[in-house]
């Protein structure tokens, strides 16, 4: 960054603190000093293609609504371990495929760190609020980007997704990793779902809000019908050991069918990864969300 401010002065400005003040505080320097009508922020980890940017703003041109969009989230690091290739999978299923249906109606509910775009306009009236926020009496210091997302949406904004602007990131390469990542997202996202109840049903903008409603209960409920499900099929499990045979051969086949939409967008035989992944989830991932819920005031993010 430093090269190329030096190489660019009139078009880059490399922003240094004398000690680490935290990615939020780094977002907030960028915004409230950058001079464009729009911003776009990456993860120091992520690698753009050449056209990302101009594909990123792109929405945002089209329509005046619009106040943020979030980008293509792929993973740079896929080829590194198996731990990788299955999370390749598991982000299309879980970003390329969510954010795009949630971009049919407005209201993509996380416009990720490492690839989106925001409109000046939208951010300006809400930058220190987002800067300062607290809850349950701390600061708010992780899902910085889920936090963005909801100051802008309940201002009456629109959030969209952008297939063509891709960023592959850097992803963990081993469980211990793995489960961090996970329990920084679940926390942020058991806040922010709180903070977008409180404006959810209210009339935040003038038209789609019925379909946001209809993702947000669903969201909801997902996480105590999961647990609710496991435990009636432990139940299961142990008075009906033949369960067990039945269950793993259907979880093959509801996520064969998943894999469908996988091998539509990518077009490569990778889906394996993705079956695999659900049965690794189901032995070693079940914990993580229970006790990002308990744990939920903890907003360290584990990568010291």
């Amino acid at each position: 960054m430093d090269r190329a401010a030096q190489r660019y002065p009139h078009l880059i400005k490399a922003i240094r603190f004398p000690q680490n003040r935290g990615k939020k505080a780094g977002l907030y320097a960028g915004f409230t000093q950058g001079r464009g009508e729009y911003f776009v922020t990456i993860d120091s980890d992520s690698v753009v293609a050449p056209d990302t940017i101009k594909q990123v703003i792109a929405p945002m041109l089209q329509d005046p609504k619009i106040g943020a969009v979030a980008g293509n989230v792929k993973v740079y690091n896929r080829a590194r371990s198996l731990m990788a290739r299955m999370l390749a999978v598991r982000f299309v299923l879980a970003f390329d495929f969510l954010r795009a249906s949630q971009s049919m109606y407005g209201c993509v509910t996380c416009t990720p760190g490492a690839l989106s775009a925001y409109r000046r306009k939208a951010l300006k009236p809400i930058l220190r609020n987002w800067l300062h926020q607290t809850f349950m009496g701390l600061p708010a210091t992780i899902g910085e980007d889920r936090a963005l997302t909801n100051y802008v949406l309940r201002q009456g904004y629109y959030t969209a997704y952008q297939r063509h602007a891709i960023v592959h990131t850097v992803v963990p390469e081993c469980y211990r990793g793995l489960c961090k990542m996970y329990l920084r997202w679940d926390r942020s996202n058991f806040r922010e779902n709180w903070v977008q109840l409180k404006f959810i049903f209210s009339k935040y903008r003038d038209r789609h809000r019925l379909l946001p409603i209809i993702d947000f209960f669903i969201t909801q409920i997902e996480f105590p019908l999961t647990y609710l499900f496991l435990g009636l099929l432990l139940i299961s499990f142990y008075i009906y050991p033949i369960v067990l045979v039945k269950f793993f051969a259907g979880l093959g086949v509801f996520t064969l069918i998943w894999m469908y939409y996988y091998i539509h967008q990518e077009r490569d035989l990778e889906f394996i990864y993705g079956i695999l992944y659900s049965y690794y989830a189901f032995f070693f991932l079940h914990w993580v969300q229970p006790w990002a819920f308990f744990t939920v005031r903890n907003g360290r993010w584990l990568t010291r």
